[in-house]
């Protein structure tokens, strides 16, 4: 490309020529519809050697047909300049998809999280009942390879609310982003390592709860998203993620500190029949109920709204 065109285009302090940005400025209000070469052409600028040299250039390339506007098969408009297509693709439609994206994501975390709950209570109740130890084994590790893909599944519907809040509220910020991120993140690595006997299994409880808090939080943050109903069940699931994050913590200062021993042991110790182990299997059963049967319903209905952003 003749480098007279380019000090032209980019403008300089030298140069009296408009820069790259006013030229397009004018361009997009030009109801002609010309593009920035012919507009290039007819800049009514005087004497300057620069310009003359530019309008010269500018005015073969137009008159060789380039520098037009056409339209791809999506109707996507491009401009050729210098023999280099040039595309504006709206931020809006960008956000669309996104959001999109990760309504898809919430709504398969959300199915595949609320089997996964099936799978955990049917191993509880089969274990409970006295079934067959490699039956109950098997649907605790499907139960662990569902939620840790539930988790994984949730991490754009996290990104994408947080992208909304930042637009309506300058007071979201960072940190409830990346509460919801590093929470899910250590739900899959401990759930990883108590799946491959490095921990206990129920480690992972513990980010769980943040994850409860950064869903009472969020529900706030969005409420063009999250509506009041859905705000409640928000509430309501992480009040009951928080009550099963007590129970691994519970459970060492009351009953055994075995559960934070790494490696753990193998087989993991029997518990005591004692009325504190009780009462902290009565509240983990409850927050189960409470946070996860209702989050993969809060997912799967907050993914279905982002469809429709």
């Amino acid at each position: 490309m003749n480098p007279a065109l380019v000090v032209a285009v980019g403008g300089s302090k030298e140069s009296p020529c408009p820069g790259l940005g006013a030229i397009m400025s004018r361009h997009a209000a030009d109801s002609s519809n010309r593009t920035c070469l012919e507009l290039l052409v007819a800049e009514p600028q005087a004497e300057h050697p620069v310009h003359r040299a530019a309008r010269r250039v500018g005015a073969a390339v137009v008159a060789a047909g380039e520098g037009r506007p056409r339209r791809d098969d999506t109707g996507h408009q491009f401009n050729d300049f210098g023999g280099f297509p040039m595309t504006i693709l709206p931020a809006a439609t960008i956000a669309g998809s996104t959001y999109r994206s990760a309504g898809w994501a919430a709504i398969t975390s959300g199915m595949i999280g609320f089997f996964a709950y099936a799978a955990l209570m049917t191993g509880v109740f089969s274990r409970l009942s006295g079934g067959e130890e490699r039956f109950w084994t098997l649907l605790f590790r499907t139960h662990d390879a569902g939620a840790i893909l539930q988790a994984f599944l949730m991490i754009p519907l996290v990104l994408a609310l947080h992208h909304i809040a930042t637009q309506k509220s300058t007071g979201a910020g960072r940190a409830t982003v990346a509460a919801g991120v590093i929470a899910l993140s250590l739900m899959i690595l401990l759930m990883l390592l108590g799946s491959a006997g490095v921990i206990a299994d129920t480690i992972y409880m513990v980010p769980q709860g943040v994850l409860g808090v950064w869903l009472i939080v969020v529900g706030r943050l969005v409420p063009g998203v999250v509506p009041r109903g859905l705000r409640w069940l928000g509430f309501v699931s992480g009040m009951g993620l928080v009550l099963v994050a007590t129970f691994p913590i519970a459970y060492a200062v009351l009953v055994d500190p075995v559960i934070f021993q790494v490696p753990v042991p193998q087989p993991f110790p029997e518990a005591p029949d004692s009325t504190a182990n009780g009462i902290i299997h009565i509240v983990l059963m409850l927050g189960s109920f409470m946070g996860v049967l209702s989050f993969p319903i809060w997912s799967a209905l907050v993914g279905r709204r982002l469809l429709r952003a």
